[in-house]
């Protein structure tokens, strides 16, 4: 990043800016949880409410550390 100019205000004119929300977007990402890409995949308007309960409960002892 090179400094172009600083305007009266103190402001610095850069060239070559990279945008705010593309800075090392990936290098301090925390690893998604398995169990995010089953919640996105279920799909729920399908499910009977006896089976949506039973999922939730198996989510929550896997989140637990709960052997079945």
């Amino acid at each position: 990043m090179e400094i172009n100019s600083i305007s009266g205000d103190g402001i610095l004119s850069q060239k070559n800016q990279i945008p705010k929300n593309e800075i090392q977007k990936e290098l301090f990402r925390p690893e998604e949880h398995p169990l995010l890409k089953e919640l996105r995949a279920a799909d729920i308007n399908r499910l009977s409410p006896l089976e949506a309960i039973n999922l939730l409960n198996e989510w929550k002892t896997r989140l637990e550390g709960k052997s079945e």
